[in-house]
């Protein structure tokens, strides 16, 4: 073999170098729960992140899925009364049993805010629940709310309730074309890394905080909505 063809083949196999797997070459994740047996989701960072954000649109009269939990920690005394709306009777913290794709139960200009958080996937017609909360928030009131971009399919939702991943594209369409763009705020957090650690089902205890920081437009994790009814 000639000089010059063994000096282009080191070349290709420096090129190559092969890829470290560690112990991430694995076909089952490091958690089947979203990483919640190792601590706290890596998605939780920017769902918290966002609504401590927006902390001051939580007041008044509020509407949260399953429980009050976030609208309670970011309102504070801000909030007046927070209406759970749960679509399982069993839920001993709901007080509206229904659909969110159809609450005629509840009247027109009700809530001041709406909290809806990791729900909009699991919706056969998430247009429907978009109209639902418009209609039921109050002139002025905000609707915030948080989506996968990429995530497992939901153990409890199983693969046949299990519907949508968004992005930033769906999200001002879907969003906005019911509260109109311009009162439409669609904010995208995660990289590479956020991605592949969520779906390995490690937890933020493994993450670091300039892992966090950095945004990758091309790996979106989460995107969030704020959504501004018009007056």
């Amino acid at each position: 073999m000639g000089i010059h063809k063994l000096f282009k083949r080191i070349l290709r196999r420096l090129r190559r170098r092969p890829v470290i797997w560690g112990n991430t070459r694995r076909l089952k994740p490091f958690s089947n729960s979203y990483g919640f047996d190792r601590g706290k989701p890596v998605d939780r960072y920017y769902i918290e992140k966002f609504l401590q954000g927006y902390s001051n649109d939580i007041y008044g009269t509020c509407l949260e899925i399953l429980d009050c939990t976030y609208t309670n920690r970011f309102g504070n005394d801000r909030v007046k009364r927070c209406d759970v709306l749960d679509i399982d009777e069993n839920n001993p913290k709901a007080n509206i049993i229904s659909d969110i794709q159809d609450v005629s139960i509840v009247a027109d200009n009700t809530y001041d805010c709406l909290v809806v958080t990791q729900m909009i996937q699991f919706l056969p017609s998430p247009e429907k629940a978009v109209k639902e909360a418009f209609r039921m928030l109050k002139p002025g009131g905000v609707l915030l709310t948080t989506a996968p971009c990429l995530s497992k399919i939901d153990p409890i939702a199983g693969v046949d309730n299990d519907y949508w991943r968004f992005t930033q594209a769906s999200a001002k369409k879907v969003f906005g074309s019911v509260f109109g763009e311009e009162n439409t705020e669609v904010h995208m957090y995660g990289n590479l890394l956020l991605c592949i650690a969520f779906l390995q089902g490690l937890a933020q205890c493994d993450i670091k905080q300039n892992e966090f920081d950095y945004y990758d437009p091309d790996f979106p994790l989460l995107v969030c909505v704020k959504a501004k009814k018009p007056l």
